[in-house]
């Protein structure tokens, strides 16, 4: 089952076509399933949105404030270190990997944990 709408600006004007399921608050998108790519935003942007992108060859699941310019879907402009924010936190699905934008906390693909700036483990 899918919708076909418009998706609008903080304003409520017409942005671009979508296909898929969204809802609105007060002219503003609060959440998307796209059908055409099977992404989801869930929140209002840049106010602990969380988006899951399958868009690259990753499955990724990230916070807004993770990279600093989207496109009008909602999605980054590219997924280079370069518009990363440092800020948020990223998961990928695929490689696996996490890490805090801001560079405090990350696992690899090995499993090897990277904690900066102190703290306890197991108490």
């Amino acid at each position: 089952m899918g919708v076909r709408g418009f998706a609008k600006d903080s304003e409520g004007k017409k942005k671009s076509s979508q296909t898929g399921l969204f809802a609105y608050d007060e002219n503003v998108q609060t959440y998307f399933l796209n059908a055409e790519d099977g992404s989801a935003i869930m929140g209002k942007a840049h106010s602990g949105q969380i988006i899951i992108d399958p868009k690259t060859d990753k499955g990724l699941i990230y916070s807004s404030t993770f990279y600093k310019e989207f496109d009008d879907t909602g999605k980054p402009k590219n997924y280079y270190r370069s518009n990363e924010n440092g800020e948020g936190m990223i998961i990928d699905l695929t490689t696996p990997e996490i890490r805090f934008g801001n560079g405090n906390f990350s696992v690899d693909k090995n499993g090897q944990m990277i904690a900066k700036g102190g703290g306890r483990i197991g108490g």
